[in-house]
């Protein structure tokens, strides 16, 4: 076997280039939740705005709407992140062109990691350092949760985190997430779960609050207000 091949695969089969995206989405310093109650999914993350200087909070986001019915936040790299989205977004235009319905999330999602391994199986390209959760609520599916990383993996998911505090923030959730939350306790122990692994007390504008229900299966972004209301820590 080549040199080149063991410049970026070890014997066990694991990529060092795959590696080395996952270690840069932690080094971001930002981390990101998602979950699912009975009838919605949310998703929490860091302002990355509150960690730039003097950058317009307007123009910099994590939480993304990829089409009508599915929306996703981003961990990691930034300029990694808006191309994933983008490549999201074309696909799943695309697919609305050709079969006139919406791309369902798990098939979006499957798509995206089918994209990401072409980054690792390519050995002169960089493996995105880009971590997406998605969300939606849909009548085949209900509320969903799926995640993809560069390791181009993806799967459904109750709860789930990215990012540096990954770890942290999943036992978190393994111990406090119930099934059939309602809505509001939904987005309150995504709020309080950042909280915890931060070790500081999230004011409305320093996190992002995504949010997909039954009754409104667009995806949104929640404002300060509306964060507010829903958590009455602040």
């Amino acid at each position: 076997m080549s040199d080149k091949f063991y410049k970026y695969y070890l014997p066990d089969g694991r990529i060092f280039h795959v590696e080395v995206a996952l270690k840069a989405i932690n080094r971001e310093g930002i981390t990101s939740v998602a979950l699912k109650g009975k009838t919605c999914a949310v998703v929490a993350s860091q302002n990355i705005a509150t960690n730039i200087a003097n950058i317009d909070p307007e123009t910099a986001t994590s939480l993304f709407a990829l089409n009508e019915i599915v929306g996703c936040v981003v961990t990691g790299r930034y300029s990694d992140c808006k191309y994933l989205v983008q490549e999201a977004r074309r696909e799943a235009t695309d697919f609305h062109s050709y079969c006139r319905h919406q791309m369902a999330i798990d098939v979006l999602c499957h798509r995206m990691a089918d994209i990401l391994q072409l980054k690792t199986r390519c050995l002169e390209a960089r493996a995105l350092a880009c971590s997406m959760m998605l969300i939606s609520y849909d009548d085949d599916l209900g509320a969903s949760v799926f995640k993809t990383d560069p390791s181009a993996n993806y799967c459904g998911y109750f709860a789930c985190a990215s990012g540096a505090k990954q770890l942290q923030a999943e036992d978190f959730l393994r111990k406090n997430y119930k099934l059939n939350m309602s809505e509001k306790e939904s987005v309150r122990l995504a709020v309080n779960c950042l909280e915890n692994v931060l070790d500081f007390e999230c004011q409305p504008q320093d996190i992002e609050v995504g949010i997909v229900t039954d009754c409104n299966r667009k995806f949104r972004k929640l404002n300060e207000k509306e964060i507010k209301e829903y958590n009455h820590y602040f």
